[in-house]
């Protein structure tokens, strides 16, 4: 039992030494202040989703800014998931 116990602690010593942490328990402040965000489809909704996402996140989005994100190829394709028993699509 004390061997076990020894182990675990151990173990756990070890976790944290490499930097390992739990999901969403780390402090989710963003670095970036200020972004500019260009793409080919500028109204596309994966822009548009970004923008929102890191405005929320607290980044200021402006031509402006010192560092650029450029999003160049948007694709989105569909797959099936699973068929049904007459070979029908179930899930996209």
């Amino acid at each position: 039992m004390m061997k076990r116990n020894l182990m675990v602690l151990g173990l756990a010593t070890l976790l944290s030494a490499c930097g390992f942490q739990l999901r969403g328990t780390s402090d989710t402040h963003f670095g970036l202040t200020e972004l500019d965000v260009s793409a080919r489809n500028v109204y596309g909704e994966t822009v548009k989703e970004v923008r929102n996402q890191l405005e929320s996140s607290g980044v200021k989005v402006s031509s402006g800014a010192p560092y650029h994100l450029i999003l160049t190829r948007e694709h989105s394709q569909s797959r099936n998931a699973s068929y049904t028993g007459a070979g029908r699509s179930a899930e996209i």
